[in-house]
């Protein structure tokens, strides 16, 4: 299980699965209106969301041409 999380696949897998959670505040945030949680979603949703490309950059740079 370790050695998947290390790949490429595995690292977007868990970006992936940090901004399915952030809907999760998104939307107690947003119906509660709590700026506070709306605020922890947006930034989970940024992170996530932001991570994809910088681990793909990332690993373009190891991977030998």
């Amino acid at each position: 299980m370790r050695e998947f999380f290390s790949t490429k696949i595995g690292q977007q897998t868990i970006a992936t699965l940090v901004t399915l959670f952030s809907f999760l505040f998104l939307y107690s945030g947003g119906t509660q209106g709590n700026n506070g949680v709306l605020m922890i979603g947006i930034v989970l949703m940024l992170g996530g969301m932001l991570a994809v490309p910088v681990i793909g950059f990332r690993h373009a740079k190891k991977s030998p041409k």
